[in-house]
């Protein structure tokens, strides 16, 4: 059968309100919904990144704590090393220690410390080293170009000249030797430490340990995709 528009049921005003407003309703359930969805999306979202970031800055104190210990140990072994001896220098060693420290425990606790204040740090650092040890004239420290207005992690280097005083003076050779350069191009820190050794496989082995380990660990979580890192033996 064929049906004409007088055929077909009449819709009444209130019948349209009602068929309009029940419309109105599930679009409006259905538009909360999704918004309610993408708000949760991204409220997981930024909790997650969150405590990433958290679990990163956690794993970077802990990090940059391992090292300080071994900082103070050496440093209170290197003065009492002077002091029963009377040496005239253990002032000195008090003095280059207690700057080393402060910046240390005070001045690093920023992700990022000026380039300047850093290099002081190991400037410090290694006249702190020379005045307990021979051979001072065969330990380096040079640096080139532009620091001012650069950052950088804080003791990020250190490790590297701890192991080169460790490894390279400290240790039985003749003729020890450490030198240690920094080089500054634009935006690029070149850092380039050497030191004298008995035995290539002995750098090379030396290059799992711990105070190596957490450089690497903390130059990929600081410096992703934005760093090489090279460890080598080779012939002076």
């Amino acid at each position: 059968a064929i049906h004409t528009p007088s055929d077909l049921p009449k819709i009444g005003f209130k019948d349209l309100n009602y068929f309009v407003g029940v419309i109105g309703n599930l679009l409006w359930v259905a538009t909360f919904s999704m918004i309610k969805i993408g708000t949760d999306h991204l409220s997981e979202k930024s909790k997650l990144e969150s405590v990433e970031k958290e679990k990163a800055e956690s794993e970077l104190s802990s990090l940059k704590n391992q090292i300080n210990p071994h900082f103070l140990f050496n440093g209170l072994n290197s003065i009492y090393g002077l002091s029963i001896t009377n040496d005239e220098r253990t002032s000195d060693s008090i003095m280059k220690l207690s700057e080393i420290m402060r910046y240390v425990l005070y001045e690093c606790n920023d992700e990022k410390v000026t380039l300047e204040k850093e290099i002081d740090y190991i400037n410090n650092y290694i006249s702190f080293g020379k005045l307990r040890r021979k051979h001072v004239d065969q330990i380096k420290f040079d640096v080139q170009g532009d620091i001012i207005g650069k950052h950088i992690a804080p003791l990020i280097l250190i490790p590297f000249i701890e192991n080169a005083f460790k490894h390279g003076l400290d240790s039985q050779i003749i003729d020890p030797w450490i030198a240690v350069e920094i080089n500054i191009e634009d935006k690029e820190l070149i850092f380039k430490c050497s030191n004298s050794s008995s035995k290539k496989k002995d750098i090379l082995r030396r290059d799992n340990g711990i105070g190596l380990a957490n450089v690497r660990r903390r130059l990929a979580l600081l410096y992703p995709d934005l760093h090489q890192l090279n460890i080598t033996a080779q012939e002076r």
